[in-house]
């Protein structure tokens, strides 16, 4: 006759139950391996250990007592979506219209609780014509070691006119690494600060 029972109170009891008649391990609460391992990458192991008392009783009425540690390793699936966290939407940003070729403004980076694999991969410009293709582009700065993407700037890459235009607005798109990935778009307006360049004159 086996007998089996979880030992001790510990936080990691919260997601797995054992079957004292069977020994069978079942979860009971869902899983977040961001959760459960905070800081942890793709890479890095997460595992949840539990420690199991046995009893037994041989032929000779015996009872017969042991420790069992099990350890339950858990692997990333991409089951979070890239987020926004902005304020308000649209996001709202000003250039001059004398800002030079190359200069930008910062965009807010978007946040993803997966890392590694199946974190943030890329950003790129959406439903965007063939004006706004012409003066501006993403510019997505990363770490030296080229593994994260750290921040985000929206660059000027041809002269800007307020008298032709006064507004635009892009769509920033963001992709994980997932297959399929996961994404999130965000809406910017952007609007074209005036300067006094256009003379008067006797028409």
């Amino acid at each position: 006759l086996l007998n089996y029972k979880r030992y001790g109170s510990f936080l990691n009891d919260s997601f797995f139950d054992v079957d004292e008649h069977t020994g069978i391990i079942r979860q009971i609460s869902k899983l977040d391996r961001e959760g459960v391992c905070v800081g942890a990458t793709y890479y890095n192991s997460c595992a949840i250990s539990l420690e199991i008392f046995l009893t037994t009783e041989n032929h000779q009425k015996l009872t017969l007592r042991q420790f069992l540690k099990v350890t339950i390793e858990l692997l990333d699936v991409n089951d979070h979506s890239p987020i926004f966290r902005v304020s308000s939407i649209p996001y709202r940003v000003a250039i001059s219209e004398l800002a030079p070729v190359g200069s930008g403004v910062s965009l807010p980076l978007a946040e993803d609780k997966d890392v590694g694999k199946y974190g943030i991969q890329q950003y790129q410009l959406e439903n965007f014509s063939t004006d706004h293709e012409k003066l501006f582009e993403l510019d997505a700065q990363k770490t030296l070691n080229n593994d994260a993407i750290v921040g985000l700037v929206l660059r000027v890459i041809s002269t800007l006119d307020r008298e032709k235009e006064d507004c635009y607005s892009l769509i920033i798109k963001v992709v994980d690494g997932g297959n399929p990935s996961l994404s999130a778009e965000l809406l910017v307006e952007i609007t074209i600060l005036d300067f006094n360049d256009n003379s008067p004159k006797f028409e």
